[in-house]
């Protein structure tokens, strides 16, 4: 249920900086897409600039909607 409704709220935000955790990483990036219960990212720090990472909803701890680069 928790999962649903994260990914209808994050449909509602694409485009947006976030931090997603897991129990096992972080991702953080631009919020690319929301299919289902997953979660797409397009990374934009260190050497996976510009990687699309997904993430199924079923596992995500909490995002973090980050200010827009200065």
């Amino acid at each position: 249920m928790f999962s649903d409704m994260l990914a209808a709220e994050l449909a509602g935000r694409i485009g947006a900086r976030v931090l997603i955790a897991t129990d096992n990483a972080e991702v953080e990036g631009i919020l690319m897409s929301v299919n289902g219960n997953l979660i797409t990212v397009v990374e934009n720090n260190g050497y996976g600039a510009g990687r699309l990472t997904s993430v199924s909803a079923l596992y995500v701890n909490f995002v973090r909607f980050l200010l827009p680069a200065a």
